[in-house]
């Protein structure tokens, strides 16, 4: 019987000698901790960018994953293309990590550091021909308002580095809010739960405007209507677009972005959004009452303001029309 008693109280004190090694040895600090996380910091934000002083991209820099990943987001509208990078600080290496992907198939993984006030990172990668190049991504010239992304390519091993793309970016400065509204109204031979159904089903949806949609009715989840879908991805419509709040049969509100010609508008991060509301005249006419708020000021806002204040009289038309 002793024995057993002795047995017991050795293994519960080698337990508790475990668990005091384990918290004075193993601790590790809570994860994007270190202040190096830190170092990309002043990418928060819309950017403007100059891409070899010949053409126009934009961009956005976005905290995800609880601050522990910088995420890019970048369009070059008149190329139709569209890169997505995510950076994140590797405490036990002690270094960046950038992975960058395109839809043009391209991806790369970049290792670096910061160095002085520059952040310089390297990869490398296979050709066709078995030939392997060697790539620097160097972001320099940091300010609070600007910087400047440069990619540099060596032929070979002895990396000698010659610039290959030179970007210069501008913060976009997002105007405030202001008061203007677009209202349309338009009475439906329909009931209320029929249009409802037009709103936010797919199979609705289609009865009178796009191509194709992705829907998911939910506060945050996507809608997204897209009108040409022989455009790549990024361009064919509403991408990027949530469900804010509905009221099943009754109401629905949705941010809502500008048509691809409208490239300051439609990169922005600011959205403007919509309101459908429906109001029961009686078991088969509803009034549907359109309101788009959420605009901002600049040339361009008042151009996509002009195009939507058409635009949505022709969608209830369609609406209309479709029963």
């Amino acid at each position: 019987m002793y024995n057993i008693f002795l047995m017991k109280l050795i293994s519960i004190i080698s337990i508790c000698l475990l668990l005091s090694f384990y918290s004075l040895y193993c601790q590790t600090d809570p994860p994007c901790t270190a202040y190096q996380s830190h170092d990309f910091d002043y990418m928060l934000g819309e950017w403007q960018i100059k891409i070899n002083d010949t053409s126009t991209a934009y961009s956005v820099f976005k905290k995800e994953f609880g601050n522990c990943i910088m995420k890019e987001n970048y369009k070059e509208p008149v190329k139709n293309y569209l890169r997505t990078s995510e950076a994140s600080y590797n405490p036990i290496k002690q270094k960046w990590e950038l992975v960058t992907y395109d839809n043009k198939g391209e991806y790369y993984i970049f290792i670096g550091v910061k160095k002085g006030k520059n952040i310089e990172l390297e990869a490398d990668k296979i050709l066709p021909n078995g030939k392997k190049i060697f790539l620097q991504l160097i972001y320099s010239n940091i300010l609070e308002n600007s910087f400047v992304r440069e990619i540099k390519v060596a032929l070979d091993s002895n990396k000698v580095f010659r610039t290959f793309d030179k970007a210069n970016y501008i913060r976009m400065k997002t105007s405030e809010i202001n008061g203007k509204k677009i209202y349309k109204e338009i009475l439906v031979n329909a009931s209320a739960p029929e249009i409802y159904e037009r709103w936010t089903q797919k199979s609705g949806i289609l009865k009178f405007m796009g191509e194709d949609c992705y829907i998911i009715m939910e506060p945050g989840g996507p809608y997204e209507i897209y009108f040409d879908m022989k455009q790549p991805l990024g361009f064919r419509g509403s991408e990027g677009c949530t469900v804010l709040s509905f009221i099943e049969n009754k109401m629905l509100s949705f941010t809502w972005n500008a048509p691809p010609q409208f490239a300051n508008v439609r990169n922005a991060d600011a959205k403007a959004w919509v309101v459908v509301e429906l109001e029961k005249i009686d078991d088969t006419h509803t009034k549907v009452k359109l309101t788009h708020t959420g605009w901002r000021d600049g040339e361009e806002w008042n151009q996509v303001y002009a195009y939507f204040d058409k635009a949505w009289t022709k969608v209830l038309e369609w609406l209309r029309d479709s029963y």
